[in-house]
C-alpha cells in the first residue's frame, strides 16, 4: 500500500515506574516484561525520529543492562526493515510460510519448475 509504518511489540506489560532501559530485538525471538511507561517512551522516541525504524516491526523488553533513553535513537537506527528480517520459522524452512509468493516459489522449486 505504500504506507510507512512502525510496529512496536512490547513484552509482557508491567504497571510500574519506567526503568528507562530496553532491549530492542527483531524476529519475535525475545521474551520478558517491560514497564508500560517505557513502552510509551519508546513510542515517543519513534514519533520524534520518524526516519528511524521505518517499515519495521520490533520487540522491546525491559533490561537494566541495555539501552538507556539517551541511546534509544542509536538503538532504533539499527532496526532493519521487515523485508530484511527473517523469522526463526523462515530461517528453519528456507522460505516464509506466511507469504503466498514465497510459498508458491518454494512449491515451484520443489517441483523442479524454477531455479
Amino acid at each position: 500500500s505504500g504506507v510507512k509504518y512502525t510496529i512496536i511489540r512490547p513484552a509482557g506489560l508491567r504497571d510500574e515506574p519506567a526503568r528507562g532501559t530496553l532491549r530492542i530485538t527483531q524476529g519475535d525471538t525475545d521474551f520478558g516484561s517491560v514497564a508500560r511507561a517505557d513502552v510509551a517512551r519508546a513510542c515517543v522516541a519513534v514519533i520524534e525520529n520518524p526516519e528511524l525504524a521505518k517499515d519495521s516491526t520490533f520487540e522491546i523488553v525491559g533490561d537494566a543492562s541495555k539501552t538507556s533513553p539517551e541511546g534509544w535513537k542509536k538503538a532504533l537506527a539499527t532496526v532493519k526493515p521487515d523485508s530484511e528480517v527473517k523469522s526463526p520459522v523462515e530461517e528453519a524452512l528456507g522460505f516464509n510460510p506466511l507469504n503466498p509468493e514465497s510459498v508458491l516459489e518454494k512449491i515451484f522449486q520443489t517441483a523442479g519448475l524454477r531455479k
